[in-house]
């Protein structure tokens, strides 16, 4: 006869809460077969146990509603701190040991676990990679939620179990996350049930919701129109097992049940436990458990023999001996376990296996003429358009509600924006609760859900204004540092890149002004992560296309493509075109001669505009001057051998960037060409101008980049070439006085 559900989730949490704790502290001796000495102690103890005895609690109560229903559960993490329970569990229901024979469920086994936690080499400190079930870290906090919710989008069988902490749930992109059930169509995506723990302390002070009462928890829940659920246990009994139950029942509810315009009330369950639930109760009179005391590590028994009594006490208080004999787990735990794929562990959607997205020919789909102007991102909204259409579920597009003002909008034929909550459909017509384009003005946000559809197998594309990208560069670099640390785990399978179009940028941002000129975030992604980053500079319109499919084919990359929107010339025949985006590089030969006398290069569309326009210039004032001019548009081809080739070895180099000079100096290895380069770019000169305007104060205009090259040269006559920099310096004179005159920029400059 089967126990009751009370009963084993007891059983099951004083298990698992037994292998929380051991972890922290143990090394040897891990079962408690012997009395406890010192020597058993790790000499450095590290760990957080505070939020460990919830997560187990919580863990165990949805294994036994998995067991009753057989569902399809994804669990996230928020409190990363919490590893040690994440891994007691994993070990406990098997899954661990399926990925690694070290931690098969054994006498070494056990020995393996409990010692290696935040052990050199072995397990770091949080969740990571090498945790089977897991898309998230959480060791920064605020992203759990959004990642949850990207994961179950056109997933409709799909229940994310995420685990918000109470301190975590304080941070700016958890607190934005919550809109995110105004974008989930309960039809075609699955559900996310948040389950907040709420377990009364951070580091040192009280968190915002265990000072706040049930009623204002509910008020504050119900305006975010969630349906809370407040469960308040005793003990560690089947309480949240109701809990799980009920809401679970509300959500099929709300998926049988739902039409257009209505607004589903999403149930969330908020958890009060103490903190350190079942832990030491106070040592010298000071409480431990549900204090600050018992975040981390609670004591230290390698302080003093008064808190080594105190843990050898505590360990002995969960009688481990009745739960574990001959080293293996007793039968009754067993019970709940799921089994196969129903085991959070193993639940497939962690570790999707890789899904082709289909691709439109770009040579049939993209019409241009070269020397004719066109908006690369026009052109490529017509390319997404179509990839939308022939991938109905496993393409989204993330926007910051920039979709139109990026002139992305012709993907609106294909489909719409997604708003789950009714909408006046004669002012929104672009705009329903079956769309795949999200929108919405939290970057975090998008990140977020661009997270969680990505690790979960899909395709997506986060198009955003370049200078607020920025906004969630902490978030794109935990997102490369678990690419990263994916690449040397074995079971973990190639997933879908991340790509960003970052667009309406810096060097158009003339009439927003200095707070939109910013491309910072293209230095900081690659600078740290030059093996996981590609960051691409097309040229002209019909290359951002290409590189946009060549960013969609890769995997377990992220790919940044920096295209401005309005119209430019297209250099290239298409033939051409897809020869750059294959090199990462390009000699132009239309404006390049044979022997030369200096190299001038670019990386970037309205950079390349200055260098052509001065090139023209140079021509036509001194046919003498022989130029090479060679076109960068994968920055990674600046670590290449083929440097050399490209920008000779004695000749002056002149580089045109569209970001911070630092950058390029950092990329290039080569000492000869560093010792031959010149390079501009962005140097933090910006305001409410006109568009030439930045190119001047930046000192990347057509007419800087003429004088510069003009006193590099040695064959040049020097009377001519006197004469011909005074006149280029009088022309920017005169450009200064033509706009603070007439507010817009002097005729013929091809802005």
């Amino acid at each position: 006869m089967k126990q009751s559900i009370s009963n084993w989730i007891k059983e099951y949490c004083r298990l698992t809460d037994y292998i929380s704790i051991a972890q922290i502290y143990l090394k040897d001796n891990v079962l408690l077969n012997k009395p406890l000495l010192k020597s058993h102690i790790k000499s450095r103890i590290v760990g957080h146990w505070g939020t460990c005895p919830g997560i187990n609690y919580i863990y165990g109560s949805m294994n036994a509603i998995i067991c009753k229903n057989d569902l399809n559960v994804l669990s996230v993490i928020g409190p990363g701190h919490g590893y040690p329970a994440v891994q007691a569990n994993l070990f406990v229901e098997g899954s661990l040991g399926e990925f690694d024979n070290n931690y098969k469920i054994n006498k070494k086994g056990f020995e393996n676990l409990i010692k290696h936690f935040s052990w050199p080499y072995r397990f770091p400190s949080h969740v990571n990679p090498k945790t089977p079930g897991a898309i998230l870290e959480g060791g920064e906090l605020g992203y759990s939620l959004s990642t949850s919710f990207g994961s179950i989008l056109d997933n409709p069988k799909l229940i994310t179990m995420c685990i918000v902490g109470d301190g975590e749930a304080e941070t700016g992109p958890l607190s934005a996350a919550w809109q995110s059930i105004k974008f989930i169509n309960p039809k075609k995506d699955g559900a996310v049930l948040p389950i907040v723990h709420i377990n009364g302390y951070k580091i040192s002070n009280p968190t915002l919701f265990s000072s706040m009462s049930n009623d204002e928890l509910k008020n504050y829940f119900s305006g975010l129109h969630y349906d809370p659920i407040i469960v308040e246990p005793e003990e560690k009994d089947e309480s949240l097992f109701n809990a799980i139950n009920s809401a679970l029942i509300q959500i099929k509810q709300i998926q049988k049940t739902y039409s257009d315009g209505d607004k589903p009330k999403w149930p969330v369950l908020l958890l009060r436990t103490p903190k350190g639930w079942g832990g030491i109760k106070e040592l010298n009179k000071i409480p431990v458990e549900n204090s600050y005391k018992s975040h981390g590590v609670p004591i230290n028994p390698n302080n003093s023999s008064q808190e080594f009594n105190a843990l050898k006490l505590w360990l002995k208080s969960y009688k481990i001996e009745q739960l574990i004999k001959n080293n293996k787990i007793q039968s009754n735990i067993s019970t709940y376990i799921p089994k196969n794929n129903y085991r959070m562990g193993m639940n497939t959607n962690a570790n999707p296996s890789y899904k082709k997205l289909i691709l439109p020919d770009l040579k049939k789909h993209i019409a241009v003429k070269k020397n004719h102007k066109y908006s690369s991102l026009k052109i490529s909204a017509k390319f997404i358009s179509d990839i939308f259409e022939k991938n109905k579920n496993n393409f989204r597009l993330f926007c910051p509600d920039e979709l139109e003002s990026n002139l992305l909008g012709d993907v609106l034929k294909k489909t719409k924006r997604v708003f789950v909550w009714p909408i006046d459909k004669k002012v929104n017509k672009n705009t329903s609760n079956d769309g795949r384009i999200m929108e919405i003005l939290s970057e975090h946000t998008l990140q977020g859900w661009i997270n969680g559809y990505v690790l979960t197998g899909r395709h997506g594309i986060f198009s955003s204004y370049e200078a607020f990208i920025e906004i969630v560069s902490s978030m794109a670099d935990q997102f490369v540092k678990f690419l990263k640390l994916s690449s040397e785990v074995k079971f973990r399978k190639p997933i879908p890149s991340l790509n960003y179009l970052l667009t309406s940028l810096g060097w158009r941002q003339d009439h927003n002004g200095f707070s939109h000129q910013n491309p910072s975030f293209i230095s900081n992604m690659i600078q740290r992560h030059l093996d996981f980053v590609n960051v691409y500079f097309p040229s002209c319109p019909s290359m951002t296309a290409y590189y946009l499919k060549k960013s969609l084919e890769s995997k377990n990359k992220v790919n940044i493509i920096v295209a401005g929107k309005r119209d430019l010339i297209q250099f290239l025949s298409d033939d051409t075109v897809e020869e750059q985006v294959k090199n990462g590089a390009l000699i132009w030969d239309e404006y390049s001669s044979k022997n030369y006398d200096i190299v001038l290069s670019s990386a970037g569309d309205y950079s390349t505009q200055e260098v052509i326009a001065a090139i023209k210039l140079l021509n036509k004032e001194i046919k003498e001057l022989k130029i090479r001019y060679i076109n960068v548009s994968d920055l990674k081809f600046l670590k290449s051998k083929k440097l050399n080739s490209y920008f000779g070895s004695t000749n002056p180099i002149i580089f045109n960037f569209h970001g911070y000079p630092e950058l390029i100096k950092a990329l290039i290895d080569d000492n000869n060409i560093l010792s031959r380069i010149n390079i501009n770019g962005y140097i933090e000169e910006g305001t409410t101008t006109t568009p030439f305007d930045m190119q001047v104060r930046n000192k990347t205009s057509r007419y800087h980049i003429a004088i510069q090259a003009l006193e590099l040269v040695n064959t040049i006559n020097n009377s001519k070439k006197s004469k011909l920099i005074l006149k280029y310096k009088k022309v920017l004179d005169e450009h200064k006085k033509y706009i603070i005159k007439y507010g817009c920029d002097m005729p013929n400059l091809d802005q």
